[in-house]
């Protein structure tokens, strides 16, 4: 019984996580150009360029990983493989983002609330990007640690070690907003625990309640 539990569990982790993100995976489509757009007047067009490239082609090849998975299916065998398969596709994706405001704007100590403003609005995007993923993420803490700590905490830390009130302060508001978001995805993963839970309990009910059922019927049968 505890296998076959655990066995629910992760199998129900696993196909919310691919189900939600055939929605979820379009959103850095759409905001690598955005971003391409914010710093054209002010980064390195070329870095600009691959950059953007790099997060778009990577996107859609995570919709082929979601097709093989369909394809497959799960299985006591598989599923942890396509857990550890979407966690590191998580990862990669955040590391990218988090790579943004450090790579892509250009920072010049004489122009320095430029550069504050354009890293301001960067971070934005990363922002509400890892705003929208806790609800599909939030099912296994995992999965939302390693998408949040790589796009939020090496920007933050790249922010505070330049040193300037402006950006200490913006890299201190996106440390506290990535243990915000930590704390609220934690909360929400005990609620996905607790329905996925019920969830088993009540097909395991209604196991119980047809072998009744079927020994029910063989006994009037007999009789």
């Amino acid at each position: 019984m505890d296998q076959l539990q655990a066995f629910h569990h992760l199998s129900s982790q696993v196909k919310i996580l691919y189900n939600q993100s055939v929605v979820t995976f379009l959103f850095p489509i759409v905001f690598a150009p955005a971003v391409c757009g914010l710093l054209w007047d002010i980064s390195n067009h070329q870095l600009l360029l691959i950059w953007c490239s790099v997060v778009v082609i990577y996107s859609i090849a995570r919709y082929f990983i979601i097709w093989i998975q369909k394809k497959e299916g799960i299985t006591p065998d598989n599923v942890n493989k396509w857990l550890d398969l979407f966690i590191a596709s998580v990862f990669i994706s955040g590391l990218l983002w988090g790579a943004a405001c450090i790579i892509l704007v250009p920072y010049e100590h004489d122009r320095l609330i430029e550069f504050t403003l354009y890293n301001s609005l960067t971070m934005l995007i990363v922002c509400g990007l890892v705003a929208g993923a806790v609800v599909t993420y939030s099912v296994n803490k995992w999965v939302i640690f390693f998408y949040a700590f790589p796009a939020l905490v090496p920007p933050a830390i790249y922010l505070m070690i330049l040193g300037d009130k402006y950006n200490s302060a913006l890299g201190g508001f996106v440390l506290l907003y990535f243990i915000f978001i930590t704390a609220s995805s934690i909360r929400l993963n005990k609620q996905y625990v607790y329905y996925i839970n019920i969830e088993f309990e009540m097909i395991m009910l209604k196991e119980k309640l047809r072998k009744y059922l079927e020994q029910s019927d063989k006994h009037k049968i007999s009789r």
